[in-house]
């Protein structure tokens, strides 16, 4: 036997709010921080920037300490790169290259 389904007003409030809480909840993470590291200072010097011929990653190499020097690989906006950390003995200790 069929029975029929009535809603009422506060049916229709409280799918209304739950709605409008899975919208809310899901738009967070667009108003959310990111979740980086807290940042004791910024390096303003320049880095040597490498741009590859298209279909190559693109690299960027800046000194950030005294004999020490970092490398990122990036290819577009792709959310995937590379970092590598390595011994140079040009950089000085303010982090800058001669």
């Amino acid at each position: 036997m069929n029975k029929a389904i009535t809603l009422r007003v506060w049916h229709l409030l409280i799918a209304g709010a739950l709605v409008i809480m899975l919208a809310v909840s899901a738009c967070g993470k667009f108003t959310e921080p990111f979740r980086d590291a807290p940042v004791q200072g910024q390096d303003q010097n320049s880095s040597l920037e490498v741009t590859q011929p298209d279909g190559f990653s693109n690299a960027a190499v800046k000194c950030f300490s005294k004999g020490m020097a970092i490398a990122t690989a990036y290819h577009g906006d792709s959310a995937y790169g590379a970092v590598s950390i390595s011994p140079d003995p040009n950089c000085k200790h303010d982090g800058s290259r001669p």
